[in-house]
C-alpha cells in the first residue's frame, strides 16, 4: 500500500506582502506520457519561479507550494493564467470556475486571523488529471 506523500515547494513572502500573484505557466518541454508541470511565478519576485508536477491519472502524489507569510499580513492571493496558456488545459479549485484561457484569474481572499490556510488545487491537460496538490499558506509563530 503506497503512501500519500506530498513534495512541497516553498516560497517565503517579502515583508509586509499583502497580495500576492501566482501565474502559472506551462513549460515548452512537458517531461512524459504519464506526468504533467506547471511553473508557478510571484508578483512579489517574478524572476522566482517554482514548478508543481503532477504524476497520471487518480495517483496521489502532487506536488503542491507552501507560501510562507511571516507577518501574517497577506490577506488576497490571485491564481492567474499565463502567456500561452495551452488549449485543453485547466486549473480548477472547488466551488470556483476552472480557469481555461490565458490571463484568466481567480482571486481569493485569506482571512488575516487564520493561522494556516489551505487549498486543494486540480491541473488537468486533458489526458492527466494531478493527484491532489495543495496551495497552503502557513503563518509561522513565534
Amino acid at each position: 500500500m503506497g503512501q500519500d506523500t506530498e513534495i512541497m515547494s516553498r516560497y517565503t513572502l517579502p515583508t509586509g506582502t499583502t497580495t500576492e500573484i501566482i501565474t502559472f505557466s506551462v513549460p515548452d518541454d512537458q517531461p512524459g506520457v504519464q506526468t504533467l508541470t506547471v511553473h508557478m511565478s510571484f508578483l512579489g519576485d517574478p524572476a522566482h519561479q517554482l514548478s508543481m508536477v503532477g504524476y497520471g491519472d487518480d495517483s496521489n502524489f502532487a506536488d503542491g507550494l507552501e507560501i510562507v507569510d511571516t507577518k501574517g499580513t497577506l490577506t488576497a492571493l490571485t491564481l492567474k493564467l499565463g502567456p500561452r496558456w495551452p488549449n485543453g488545459w485547466t486549473i480548477k479549485v472547488d466551488p470556483h470556475p476552472a480557469l481555461t484561457q490565458e490571463g484568466q484569474n481567480l482571486p481569493l481572499t485569506i482571512q488575516p486571523e487564520s493561522k494556516d490556510w489551505e487549498l486543494s488545487v486540480i491541473v488537468s491537460n486533458g489526458r492527466i488529471t494531478t493527484g491532489d496538490p495543495k496551495i497552503k499558506v502557513i503563518r509561522p509563530t513565534s
